[in-house]
C-alpha cells in the first residue's frame, strides 16, 4: 500500500463542509424567521434577504454533499482557514469600522488569500465596496453602518 492509498478516518472534508454549510442555511433560515419589522412601508421586510441567501445556502451544502469533489479527505488549505478566520474578523469590525472601511479591509484580505498583488487588491476591493455601498444606500435605500470609531460625540 502506497502513501496515496492510505485511508483516513473520519468522514471526507467535503462532507464535513457540506454538512456545515447545510447547517449554517437552516440556522440563518431559523433566524431570520424571527425578524419583525415596525415600519409598514416595506412589502418584503427583513426576512426576504437571508430567507434568500439561507436557500442558496442550502442548495450549495446540499450540492456538496450530493457531488463530492474528487480530492476527497484532503485537508483544507490554509487559505481556505484564513478566509474563514477573515469572516469572523469581519462581521466583529463592522460595526466598529463601518461597512466602507471593514468591506474593503475584508475583500483585500481574501484577495491576497488567493495570491492577488496587494495594489491591485486594494483597488478592487475599494472600488467594489464603493459599489456594493451605492447599490445598498442609494439604490435600496438600505441604513448601513458608519462605524461607532468614525462618530464624533456619539
Amino acid at each position: 500500500m502506497s502513501d496515496g492509498d492510505a485511508t483516513r478516518s473520519g468522514p471526507p472534508t467535503d462532507v464535513l463542509a457540506g454538512a456545515a454549510i447545510a447547517l449554517a442555511a437552516v440556522a440563518i433560515g431559523i433566524e431570520a424567521l424571527s425578524f419583525e419589522t415596525t415600519f409598514p412601508t416595506d412589502p418584503l421586510g427583513p426576512k426576504v434577504f437571508p430567507i434568500v441567501s439561507g436557500l442558496l445556502l442550502l442548495l450549495g451544502g446540499g450540492w456538496i454533499l450530493a457531488k463530492p469533489a474528487a480530492g476527497r479527505g484532503e485537508p483544507l488549505p490554509w487559505a481556505v482557514w484564513g478566509a474563514a478566520g477573515s469572516f469572523v474578523v469581519y462581521a466583529l469590525a463592522l460595526e466598529p469600522l463601518g461597512f466602507l472601511l471593514s468591506t474593503v479591509a475584508e475583500l483585500v484580505a481574501l484577495s491576497m488569500l488567493l495570491g492577488g498583488r496587494p495594489v491591485r487588491s486594494a483597488i478592487a476591493g475599494a472600488a467594489f465596496s464603493g459599489a456594493l455601498y451605492l447599490i445598498f444606500v442609494k439604490v435600496l435605500g438600505l441604513p448601513l453602518p458608519i462605524g461607532s470609531v468614525f462618530v464624533i460625540g456619539g
